[in-house]
C-alpha cells in the first residue's frame, strides 16, 4: 500500500513538472507573439496616420481607435542628429537620431549615391529612433534622412541627410 502511494505521488509529480514547463513554453510562446504584434500593428498605425493626415474619420475607417480626436497636434520638427556607424561584419550599419518630443515612430529612408549625385529615395524602416540596417552592398555611397511620425499633417519634415560608405 505505502509503495503505491508513493509511485502514484512520484508519477503526479513528474506530470505536474511537465505541465509546469509546457506551461512555460506557452507563456514565452504568447509573450513573442505579442511583441510581434504590437511592432505590426504600430506600422499600421504610423502607415494610417500618414495616409490619412490625421482624420479621424479616415482613421476610424479602418477600424483603428482615434486617441483625442478633438485634439489638435502642432506640427512636428524635422528630425536631428542622423548619425552613422559601421556595424562588425562588412555591410552591416547602426543609424540613430535625437527623438522628438511628440514622435510616435520614425521614417527611415536610404539611398545609393547616384554617380550624378542624385538620390532614389526607398523606406527602409518604420519604428523607434535606432536602425540596424544589415543589407549594405560594402564600398558604395549611401544618403540617410529620417522623418518623426506625429502630430499635426502626420510626418514631419526630413532631417539633413547623413551620407556613409558602407564598409
Amino acid at each position: 500500500m505505502f509503495d503505491a502511494a508513493l509511485a502514484e505521488l512520484e508519477a503526479l509529480n513528474e506530470e505536474y513538472e511537465q505541465m509546469r514547463l509546457a506551461l512555460k513554453a506557452l507563456g514565452e510562446r504568447r509573450n513573442q507573439a505579442r511583441a510581434a504584434f504590437d511592432a505590426i500593428f504600430t506600422q499600421r498605425g504610423t502607415y494610417v496616420e500618414l495616409q490619412s493626415g490625421g482624420d479621424p474619420v479616415l482613421i476610424q475607417q479602418v477600424a483603428l481607435p482615434v486617441k483625442n480626436p478633438s485634439a489638435k497636434l502642432p506640427p512636428l520638427p524635422a528630425p536631428y542628429g542622423l548619425r552613422t556607424d559601421l556595424g562588425e561584419v562588412a555591410g552591416q550599419m547602426t543609424l540613430r537620431w535625437d527623438t522628438v518630443s511628440g514622435a510616435r515612430s520614425y521614417l527611415l529612408e536610404k539611398s545609393a549615391v547616384l554617380p550624378d549625385g542624385g538620390r532614389e529615395w526607398s523606406l527602409t524602416k518604420v519604428g523607434p529612433s535606432l536602425a540596424k540596417l544589415t543589407d549594405l552592398v560594402v564600398g558604395t555611397r549611401y544618403a540617410f534622412r529620417v522623418a518623426a511620425v506625429g502630430g499635426a499633417g502626420g510626418r514631419s519634415p526630413w532631417s539633413p541627410e547623413v551620407e556613409r560608405v558602407a564598409g
